[in-house]
């Protein structure tokens, strides 16, 4: 293929990451590197590097893309409301993210847990959700809907105990066992619980 003259745009960008997740997905980690899509490409991988810094910053960036569209979407189930609700409506977004309902997340979970590390992006996403979700906490406890409690470690609490529909990993593994309906019961079952566990006073 005949190499391409370099321009630092956002189509080229993305052309970049979308032939790292074909690859990805067709080849696996191993076999994608930064100069199989360079190559792929027609580009030099001095190109990739430069924007990239390392396959591993290819990798990241990649994830990132699919994260900022669902951040946008937790900003919009956090926004108003009662307290409860706000926690409700997120659980169930990541739901129906992770459950592939409605929302489109291109192989999100697939890409991340081939990758050796967590990705900086996952890391710094999940940060962000935990603040939101203390922010939500914090009001729900000042409005007296919630019992008063350490709302920072509430809210990581909430997200421990909600791993089977927070992560994609644990959706894929328990839907090899269960069927949608029956992940959707248990999702709600989480849900009651854990506002539940909110508005019960803590027992010293």
């Amino acid at each position: 293929m005949a190499r391409r003259t370099w321009h630092p745009s956002a189509d080229t960008r993305n052309e970049i990451l979308d032939e790292t997740e074909r690859q990805l997905r067709a080849n696996g980690m191993t076999a994608t590197t930064v100069g199989s899509v360079a190559r792929e490409l027609g580009m030099s991988p001095a190109n990739i590097f430069k924007n990239f810094g390392s396959k591993a910053g290819l990798v990241d960036a990649l994830v990132q893309r699919d994260l900022l569209q669902i951040d946008a979407m937790c900003d919009r189930e956090l926004q108003s409301g009662p307290a409860a609700d706000r926690i409700r409506s997120i659980i169930r977004y990541f739901f129906r993210c992770n459950a592939r309902i409605n929302v489109d997340l291109p192989h999100l979970d697939t890409i991340v847990s081939m990758a050796t590390d967590t990705p900086k992006s996952v890391v710094a996403f999940r940060n962000r959700l935990q603040q939101r979700v203390e922010a939500v906490i914090r009001e729900g406890i000042l409005s007296g809907e919630f019992a008063n409690r350490d709302a920072a470690l509430a809210a990581e609490t909430v997200l421990d105990a909600l791993i089977l529909v927070m992560s994609p990993l644990e959706m894929r593994n328990a839907s090899l066992h269960m069927d949608f309906d029956a992940l959707e019961l248990r999702c709600e079952r989480l849900v009651e619980f854990v506002i539940g566990g909110l508005r019960m006073p803590l027992v010293k």
